[in-house]
C-alpha cells in the first residue's frame, strides 16, 4: 500500500510544485512538506529534478535568497505556470470527483 501511494504522490509532485510555488518554496521545505502531509519521503534526487525539469519549461522561476546568510533557491510561480495550473486543478476536481462517485455510490 506504501508503494503505492508513494508512486500516486510522484505521478502528481509536478501539480504539488505548482500548488506550493503559487507562495514560494524552496527545495528542502517542498521535501518537509511531501514527508507532512502525505508521509512520504521523497529525496533531492526526486524533488531537485523536477524543479528543474518545472524551470526550465517556464512554469517555475527560481531565484538565491541568502536567509540567515544560507544562500537558497526560492521558487516561484510564473504566468505559465499559473496558467498550467489553473487547468490540471480543474482535471483533478474532475477526477477526484469521479472517484468520490465510484467509491460513495
Amino acid at each position: 500500500m506504501k508503494k503505492f501511494k508513494e508512486s500516486v504522490i510522484k505521478a502528481l509532485l509536478p501539480q504539488i510544485i505548482l500548488t506550493e510555488a503559487a507562495d514560494g518554496i524552496y527545495g528542502y521545505d517542498l521535501i518537509r512538506t511531501v514527508r507532512r502531509r502525505f508521509g512520504i519521503y521523497l529525496g533531492p534526487s526526486t524533488i531537485y529534478p523536477m524543479l528543474s525539469d518545472l524551470e526550465s519549461k517556464g512554469f517555475i522561476q527560481g531565484k538565491w535568497e541568502m536567509p540567515n546568510g544560507k544562500p537558497r533557491k526560492v521558487y516561484e510561480l510564473t504566468s505559465k505556470g499559473r496558467l498550467l495550473l489553473d487547468q490540471t486543478t480543474k482535471t483533478m476536481v474532475l477526477v477526484n470527483s469521479m472517484i468520490e462517485v465510484k467509491t460513495h455510490g
